[in-house]
């Protein structure tokens, strides 16, 4: 059986390698994916913002006051990560996506691929147009499951400002998918 997660993050307090082993594996992934989608697919970046913030674990575990849970902690230390990671970068230099770009969204629709894939792309272009700090709540309540009120703690807001970018993200990206229908129809 898997220890809890506050079992591991004491026994790394108490300087247990194996246990920060066992916390790396079970957070890397999730952390790469939320990563990934903040730093815009620079695979540098991320690396590097998951070196900083497992060592930030290592060095800090002894401090966590049991506040929020463990996976909320962690992710809010991803958030401040990112964040630097993303200030030291050039404010003027943009970054597409590596896996999906304007080219292959085209290239997908002349081979007309499945509905859905299309529908994947699409809302995936969507959400690239939301500001950051409305499709990073919307991923963190969405996609990895946390509540508003979790998210709240990870970015350091109250759970209203959670709340209402959640609500404005929703309509912002109902307006972007109902003019990308409109412009598809047009002949």
């Amino acid at each position: 059986m898997e220890p809890p997660d506050l079992a591991l993050l004491e026994r790394i307090a108490g300087g247990e390698q194996d246990a920060m082993h066992c916390l790396y594996e079970r957070f890397y992934p999730r952390l790469q994916r939320f990563l990934w989608s903040r730093l815009h697919g620079d695979r540098a970046l991320v690396e590097d913002a998951l070196q900083e913030i497992f060592l930030n674990i290592w060095r800090s575990a002894g401090s966590f006051r049991s506040q929020s849970s463990v996976a909320t902690w962690i992710f809010q230390i991803a958030h401040h990560q990112a964040s630097r990671s993303l200030h030291r970068q050039e404010a003027s230099e943009k970054r597409d996506h590596p896996i999906i770009d304007e080219h292959s969204t085209m290239l997908l629709k002349a081979v007309s691929l499945e509905d859905a894939v299309i529908d994947r792309i699409t809302l995936m272009n969507a959400l690239r147009q939301l500001s950051d700090k409305h499709r990073e709540v919307l991923e963190l309540v969405f996609y990895y499951g946390f509540a508003p009120d979790e998210v709240a703690n990870i970015l350091a807001v109250a759970p209203g400002t959670v709340k209402s970018r959640i609500s404005y993200a929703r309509r912002a990206l109902l307006q972007l998918l109902n003019e990308t229908s409109v412009r598809e129809m047009q002949p």
